[in-house]
């Protein structure tokens, strides 16, 4: 009957005005938690016998029981604004400037903290800690006994209001002008135009300021993101290099019930709540390992709070931990890399880490209440974990210490495995080419015994030898990462490009350009009812069935009356290959590089900078 109570709308309203409502005092221990099924995608990148390709998805479903569709805001109800108005930079009366985190300047020589989102989208979240726990909802503040377990759930939620704008281009701060004349000229042929502005100054200890600060120049605002993709294939095809951006305008809301280990509901909060502990806090069921590639799995992980665990976008529960930067470069290092990576390598990783997060300090998750996410999508995350003496050691020894181009942060992204050579950022990505993050040989031994960029028939011997390569090294190679192939039937590969393009049966697949490392970045498939060109890496690997990189070559293989029975890719490497290759760095590192040494090979022309102690 209480439950029921606390249930009805006008109640529960006049009750939450305060920020919390107790139910009772105490609390048992541990929840039994909800048996669940781990999520598991096929791999369709066996050699000799491919599994059914299903349509790809970046992100797997999180560990948490089928999710019930949330409520929509009905009329007359009052909301959060993100964004009232948009602000007008001066000496641009005409074009609107919306700056969704505004950063305050902030001194580089104190470790800054950040706000990293550890799981989202699920319908509970189960915490416990082995000393107390205190609850803050509002005002108010709720006692957990020691090993007691919480379960914190959604109840009565509603999505937030999302626009699609599509950005075509970003500036740096100091390109603010070419940005305004870039937003004028999409504005004299009819469109509706904003600047996004993200990122923020970063004060230096000798006065000097590095600028994370970019201008997005972005073009219409639609409320469904099918319309905003639809338009961005429209730029595509005029040439414009686009993206689609999810814009909240206005918050979710939510009622967050806190339950006790009997199933009792103990209190009810307003949209969120922060749990704190003198020991870590032990989260349920976080999804790790979750990525382009992989279809993730679910473990137990700690973290030291603060934990806010607030209504989301979707109108689910998100958990975000507030950690100092170097805590959370200890969290990246040890499940980014290797635990068996030489020490050079660990250190490697973590400047690179660092100075990644840094760089997009402000400008990743623009309009999310988080500054990363603990996916791949950002960097992965594993809180208190997967930490190691060794990988610990690696970071202290680094502590503050980031990769500086051009007087500016680098974003020093990195993956698994270039293949034998890097890729040039601009290529890979809508991004401006970046003088550190220029395509390097990681060739060993005789760097010129192949030229790049290479012939198509270059290419194949490329791909089809194993030459000497530091990311080749057998001590530091897993198998299927440096040189891999993989055979698809002509039925299998049309049901991957039919999830994504409806050209009917797929006849033939052609490159028609390449990047510095061999990389295909434009790619015609030809199918009975239609063809499309694909353009960019990522897109291309995830329509042609989620390769493991986009440096391959194909061939069609064909029945006596010339149709496509299948198609095989001989390819290289894991991942983007810009950047810092990690099984590169282990190679090097292994010959006697030093973490300098390795990271000044991939960020070309970089130089490292402690920016605190």
């Amino acid at each position: 009957m209480c439950y029921r109570l606390f249930r009805r709308k006008n109640l529960i309203i006049g009750l939450l005005a305060s920020g919390l409502l107790l139910i009772n005092t105490s609390c048992a221990s541990r929840p039994k938690p909800d048996e669940v099924s781990q999520p598991h995608s096929p791999t369709a990148l066996e050699a000799k016998s491919p599994a059914p390709l299903v349509c790809p998805s970046i992100e797997s479903a999180p560990c948490t029981a089928p999710a019930t569709r949330s409520r929509e805001w009905e009329e007359g109800e009052t909301a959060e604004r993100l964004q009232p108005d948009s602000e007008l930079e001066p000496g641009t009366p005409d074009i609107p400037v919306i700056e969704p985190k505004k950063l305050e300047p902030r001194k580089a020589y104190e470790e800054p903290t950040v706000k990293v989102q550890i799981l989202g989208d699920t319908l509970s979240i189960t915490l416990e800690s082995e000393r107390e726990m205190a609850v803050a909802f509002g005002g108010n503040v709720l006692k957990i006994d020691p090993g007691s377990s919480i379960q914190l759930k959604a109840r009565s939620a509603r999505v937030s209001v999302r626009m699609y704008p599509v950005g075509i281009a970003t500036f740096p701060a100091n390109e603010y002008e070419n940005a305004v004349a870039l937003a004028e000229k999409w504005k004299q042929e009819g469109y509706t135009v904003r600047l996004i502005k993200a990122g923020g100054p970063l004060l230096q200890a000798n006065g000097t300021v590095t600028d994370t600060t970019v201008y997005w120049v972005a073009l219409g605002s639609f409320k469904e993101k099918r319309d905003a993709e639809a338009f961005q294939q429209k730029m595509v095809a005029r040439g414009v290099s686009c993206w689609v951006i999810d814009e909240s305008v206005i918050n979710p809301r939510g009622n967050i019930e806190l339950v006790d280990a009997s199933g009792a509901p103990r209190a009810y909060a307003d949209s969120r709540a922060t749990l704190t502990s003198k020991a870590p806090i032990r989260i349920s069921d976080v999804p790790f390992g979750h990525g382009f590639w992989s279809s993730g799995k679910c473990e137990d992980r700690s973290y030291n709070g603060p934990i806010e665990i607030l209504v989301d976008k979707y109108g689910k529960l998100s958990a975000i931990n507030e950690v100092g930067l170097e805590e959370y470069v200890e969290g990246v290092v040890p499940v980014e890399i290797r635990l068996t990576a030489p020490d050079e390598a660990l250190k490697a990783q973590a400047v690179a880490a660092r100075t990644e997060a840094l760089a997009k300090l402000g400008v990743q998750h623009v309009f999310d209440p988080y500054d990363f996410c603990a996916s791949q999508h950002c960097q992965e995350f594993g809180g208190l974990t997967r930490n190691t003496p060794r990988t610990d050691a690696a970071v202290r020894a680094t502590r503050g210490q980031v990769l500086i181009s051009g007087g500016n942060l680098v974003d020093a992204v990195y993956s698994a495995n270039c293949g034998g050579h890097t890729e040039h950022n601009d290529t890979v990505w809508s991004s401006r080419p970046h003088e550190a993050l220029r395509g390097v040989s990681d060739l060993c031994g005789n760097p010129d015994s192949f030229r790049f960029p290479m012939t198509s028939s270059q290419l194949s011997e490329w791909l089809k030898e194993t030459p000497r390569a530091y990311c080749g090294d057998p001590r530091v190679v897993e198998p299927g990462k440096f040189r891999w192939k993989v055979r698809f039937s002509a039925e299998q590969m049309t049901d991957a490009v039919n999830c994504h393009y409806r050209v009917g049966t797929v006849r033939d697949i052609k490159v028609l350009r390449r990047g510095v490392s061999g990389r295909a970045l434009q790619v015609k498939i030809t199918g009975s009812r239609d063809s499309v060109i694909i353009t960019k890496e990522l897109e291309i690997r995830r329509v042609l069935g989620g390769l493991k990189s986009s440096m391959f070559i194909v061939d069609a293989n064909k029945s006596s009356s010339g149709k496509a029975t299948s198609f095989t890719f001989y390819g290289g490497g894991w991942g983007h290959g810009v950047g810092m290759c990690q099984a590169g760095a282990e190679g090097m590192a292994l010959r006697g590089f030093t973490y300098d040494e390795i990271l000044t090979h991939y960020y070309s022309g970089a130089t490292i900078k402690k920016l605190y102690e």
